[in-house]
């Protein structure tokens, strides 16, 4: 059974979100009717079930791409089920959390009512439901089919027997140095070991990816010619803010995907591994302002220090709510930066909705974060 308080969070979420999107596509709807275009109503709501539908399958290819890499094919054909069957299986759970782009499809149609014509939305209803379910098998085929490699034409039991084998051999081991001692502080240690990680895992490797390229569109936001100097900025840290949340979902990737055995027989506390990732998001968060505001020629120099203090805060506080959750959740990382980015979602509506709450709700996640890190360093202890 389901706590009751997860399931009135939820239900508080979802009707949140909903109403907040089903309001402002609502006006989207009567602003382009006020001025005679019906045609661009009708062409939003087709975007906005279009996107849900297309962030739904990418969703489910990714997660099935995900379970697929798991060194456990052996396991999973070691069963009296027909491999086909396991990938179906596989699918389906994959599936499951594009339940979420519901909400905004069904804001988008419940906003038309009243508006748009009813068979408009009955149409767009039934269109959308039939391409998200043929979206999200055609992508988990795709997904199934890489994975398989290539044959001469296989059956889908074939080609699912094929992608489970691979699978199981997904994660070959490598050669590496030979170990020897070295003299070094715990936290230059665990700042290796990250380091080292990081270059071999492509989930950790793909969130500092995804920051770097974020990091070059706020750079890249200065140059915009046209726009008045202050959407200029807005844009600029608008995407820096991105960036700092894939740093702080990089940050729960690693705080959490390390088994317990592995810091247990050390004698490392949380406080040793606090501190070493907390400095390395310091030295990242520092080494971001000093990129963007070089580049920002149109800001006099005052007023780019300036920014960098006001910037710094709220990226050091993004990054150290993903920190503290990974550290507060051994070995699920998925888990951490799921509710990492959860959090930081929740703070961008409560902003559009009332201005400055979002702030309020930042701090309101660092003190959960925190909290729920320091209990984890007391079941430890025990």
């Amino acid at each position: 059974a389901w706590d009751a308080r997860f399931v009135i969070a939820l239900v508080a979420l979802v009707g949140g979100v909903g109403g907040w999107s089903c309001l402002q596509i609502r006006l989207a709807y009567t602003h382009a009717l006020l001025h005679g275009d019906p045609r661009r109503a009708t062409l939003l709501l087709a975007a906005v079930l279009l996107v849900s539908v297309v962030l739904a399958a990418g969703l489910a290819a990714t997660r099935l791409r995900a379970a697929l890499a798991k060194p456990a094919g052996l396991a999973w054909l070691a069963c009296p089920v027909p491999p086909a069957a396991i990938v179906r299986h596989l699918e389906r759970d994959a599936g499951l959390p594009s339940i979420a782009f519901v909400v905004p499809a069904a804001a988008a149609l419940l906003a038309g009512l009243g508006l748009l014509p009813g068979v408009t939305l009955l149409l767009a209803a039934c269109g959308a439901t039939a391409l998200a379910w043929i979206a999200q098998r055609v992508a988990c085929a795709g997904v199934v089919s890489l994975v398989a490699g290539r044959g001469s034409e296989p059956s889908r039991d074939e080609g699912s027997w094929r992608a489970l084998l691979r699978a199981s051999h997904a994660n070959r081991s490598r050669a590496v140095t030979p170990a020897r001692l070295r003299r070094e502080s715990r936290a230059d240690a665990i700042a290796r070991l990250d380091r080292a990680i990081t270059g071999r895992s492509p989930n950790a490797r793909a969130r500092l990816v995804g920051a770097i390229v974020v990091l070059l569109v706020a750079i890249a936001a200065w140059g915009l010619t046209g726009r008045p100097a202050a959407e200029t900025r807005v844009v600029a840290f608008g995407a820096f803010l991105v960036c700092m949340a894939q740093l702080g979902a990089w940050a729960a990737w690693r705080a959490a995907s390390d088994p317990r055995t592995l810091w247990s027989p050390l004698p490392l506390s949380l406080g040793d591994r606090w501190r070493a990732r907390a400095k390395v998001l310091a030295l990242a968060i520092i080494g971001a302002l000093v990129v963007v505001f070089a580049t920002a020629g149109a800001l006099p120099l005052v007023a780019r220090l300036g920014l960098a203090f006001v910037w710094g805060v709220p990226a050091l506080v993004i990054a150290l709510i993903g920190l503290h959750l990974g550290l507060a959740s051994p070995e699920q990382p998925g888990v951490a930066e799921n509710a990492h980015l959860g959090w930081l979602g929740v703070a961008v509506l409560a902003s559009l909705t009332i201005p400055l709450l979002g702030w309020g709700m930042l701090a309101g996640a660092l003190v959960f974060a925190t909290r729920r890190m320091a209990r984890t360093a007391r079941e430890e202890a025990w």
